[in-house]
């Protein structure tokens, strides 16, 4: 078991670059993730095949943190 087991890890930004570092970390560690990311939900779609083989559940959710701000 990682460090991080039963817990859940949520990471805005998470679909590419250092995000998607740091939720394959957090998965490889043992958390479930969720993923916000303002990318299409296609283009994301790489990302949770390589959380579930680790074991762990994840769940992407496309959403602009910016957006009528």
């Amino acid at each position: 078991m990682g460090r991080l087991a039963g817990k859940v890890a949520v990471v805005n930004g998470g679909a590419r670059g250092i995000g998607r570092g740091i939720v394959e970390a957090f998965a490889a560690e043992g958390a479930d993730v969720a993923v916000a990311d303002v990318l299409p939900e296609g283009e994301a779609a790489p990302l949770l095949p390589g959380v579930e083989r680790l074991g762990r559940r994840g769940l992407y959710v496309r959403t602009d943190g910016l957006a009528g701000g």
